[in-house]
């Protein structure tokens, strides 16, 4: 993850957190003030779930209000060597550490971790015991059970890293027209997606697993992710392979992702006046439990609806919405 990418996934949480309260996740963990050394055993229990993916600590944002508070009186590298004197052997590896301003005036610490060196073992000070192997279960982080340990040794599947390169959401009258297209709206997406897959052995993404969240007003819900089969053109022997199961990764590519919503007309007004709508994208990965996300924002409204044409439930274009990267 470079570090542009790294802005952005932390401004995006960041705002999750001041907009709605919504909480970390096993990749992000929000920290009003610096954790000491004690709380190295947190840190590893987060690094043992995320087995190889990135792990990311946003240093200064109070989760239960979204505040902000002054990380300036602490050196990140200063900070990292005592807390990295409390793991025995290895630590997670501080890859990137930014300071990223989250208003005009209030900005965050940035951590981000590389947990390939799995199991992480932290040592336990005035304790029975002298080492502990911790993992994170939820928002508790408690001692690791044998089979976790095993799981731990086994090779983990890679998840890839999703970026949008284009994404238009439409809000107007149905693509179809059937007995019911005059009742019904219809919102649908189209998003061009970057899959980044890096790793030597291939990713397998199960179309069953693949959903999309539609989050703004008083609305949010689920649906099943689409895309379209190539039926012919030549056979893709790396990258990104559209299968009718699932899509298959090779190495990294692009893919085009589509998803409709249907609701009662009378609900047109209502959403059309949204002025900015939050999408989240999830891909079940073969091989593990942790998904790869996709979080996309579409607020520039380019197209709005002629009333008019609504009136006589002519409405083609309706509104559209579109996130830039």
């Amino acid at each position: 993850m470079n570090a542009t990418q790294l802005e952005a996934l932390v401004l995006e949480a960041v705002s999750r957190v001041q907009a709605d309260g919504a909480r970390e996740d096993d990749r992000i963990e929000f920290k009003r003030d610096w954790p000491d050394d004690k709380k190295a055993r947190q840190l590893a229990g987060a690094a043992n779930r995320s087995r190889g993916e990135w792990l990311v600590y946003v240093i200064g944002l109070d989760e239960k209000d979204g505040s902000i508070h002054s990380t300036a009186t602490v050196d990140p590298a200063d900070w990292w060597a005592q807390m990295e004197s409390a793991f025995d052997e290895a630590a997670p590896e501080l890859v990137r550490h930014l300071n990223i301003h989250v208003s005009e005036f209030d900005s965050v610490v940035a951590l981000l971790f590389r947990t390939d060196r799995t199991p992480y073992v932290v040592k336990v000070p005035n304790g029975g015991a002298e080492r502990e192997v911790p993992i994170r279960v939820g928002t508790r982080t408690r001692s690791a059970h044998r089979h976790e340990l095993l799981q731990l040794l086994l090779p983990s599947a890679p998840v890839p890293i999703l970026d949008a390169l284009s994404a238009s959401l439409r809000l107007g009258r149905p693509n179809y027209l059937g007995h019911d297209s005059n009742s019904i709206v219809q919102m649908s997406l189209d998003c061009q997606i970057y899959f980044e897959h890096l790793a030597p052995h291939p990713a397998f993404l199960p179309r069953h697993l693949a959903r999309i969240a539609i989050l703004g007003g008083n609305l949010r819900d689920w649906t099943e992710i689409h895309y379209s089969r190539p039926t012919n053109g030549p056979v893709v022997n790396f990258g990104v392979a559209m299968r009718a199961d699932g899509i298959e990764l090779s190495g990294p590519g692009t893919a085009n992702i589509e998803a409709t919503w249907t609701f009662p007309r009378e609900r047109l007004s209502e959403l059309g006046e949204v002025d900015s709508w939050r999408l989240r994208l999830e891909f079940g990965v073969a091989g593990t439990s942790r998904p790869a996300i996709l979080e996309v924002e579409a607020r520039h409204r380019t197209e709005e609806l002629d009333a008019s044409l609504a009136a006589d439930g002519l409405f083609a274009t309706g509104y559209l919405w579109t996130a830039h990267p």
